[in-house]
């Protein structure tokens, strides 16, 4: 819609779902989760279109991307983060936690790709992790 709220639009008519929504690094794609069809995340054209589904993305709710938009790091059951290829390459397990009282949430990619952060939360507090030399 326009900044004075007249001519609102929905951007994709595919069922969101998650707590994030990412914009690409060039503002031009929106990547999100989806209830609908067989992949759970989706990108969709600002200017509107079909949303593109991206095969093999593990989790989908809490997703980051990589600078380069070639890769989607997320958490699986709160324990494991994951990175994922946009193109459906393999999934690859990047860290676990064995603690079922811990819970991994919200990684984020540095700007330039080498570094992650992730929130680790137990159930009386947390902290954050970073991982060095990540790419």
């Amino acid at each position: 819609m326009n900044a004075d709220r007249s001519e609102p639009r929905a951007l994709s008519h595919v069922g969101a779902a998650g707590h994030f929504l990412r914009w690409s690094g060039d503002g031009e794609r929106i990547f999100f989760r989806s209830q609908s069809g067989d992949s759970l995340v989706h990108r969709v054209c600002v200017d509107g279109g079909e949303p593109e589904p991206l095969p093999s993305i593990r989790g989908g709710s809490h997703l980051s991307l990589s600078p380069d938009e070639s890769h989607v790091m997320d958490v699986m059951a709160h324990q494991v983060l994951w990175s994922s290829t946009v193109d459906g390459g393999e999934p690859e397990e990047v860290f676990r936690f064995e603690d079922p009282d811990v819970r991994v949430d919200y990684p984020v990619w540095s700007p330039r790709g080498e570094w992650l952060l992730f929130d680790r939360f137990f159930p009386r507090g947390g902290d954050i992790w970073m991982m060095e030399n990540f790419e």
